[in-house]
């Protein structure tokens, strides 16, 4: 069986832009994390920067605990001068993060007065890591 080399790197790179799911925020209805306490559990450290040619939220997902965790998905609120949230972006952390480790995290977003970026839910491993 041959592959198209093109097409498949067509994939890759037209893939390589687009890992997040948008929300517009909606009145009354904006996401938060469905993990309650996930404070206790994890640190978000984020900035902005470029992604495609376009600002990003990037940063890690730092385990302040001994337990692992995968599935872990990272919710970002753009938001105005006022502080009020205009769109919403929900985005997988790839990888599993063990006890004490670090994942990183990119989220392509449109430029805003500010961004929050928090642990929207994950999946905690059986075991300690």
């Amino acid at each position: 069986m041959t592959v198209n080399r093109f097409f498949v790197g067509a994939i890759l790179l037209a893939g390589t832009c687009a890992l997040s799911t948008s929300i517009g925020a909606r009145e009354g209805r904006e996401l938060q994390p469905l993990e309650l306490g996930w404070e206790q559990l994890f640190v978000v450290d984020y900035s902005v920067g470029e992604y495609c040619g376009a600002p990003a939220v990037q940063g890690y997902v730092r385990n302040i605990s001994s337990y692992g965790f995968e599935h872990i998905r990272v919710l970002v609120d753009e938001l105005d001068a006022a502080g009020e949230i205009t769109a919403q972006h929900v985005v997988f952390v790839l990888g599993r993060l063990g006890g004490r480790d670090q994942l990183f995290f990119q989220v392509p977003v449109s430029p805003a007065a500010g961004y929050r970026a928090r642990v929207f839910s994950y999946d905690r491993l059986d075991r300690k890591q």
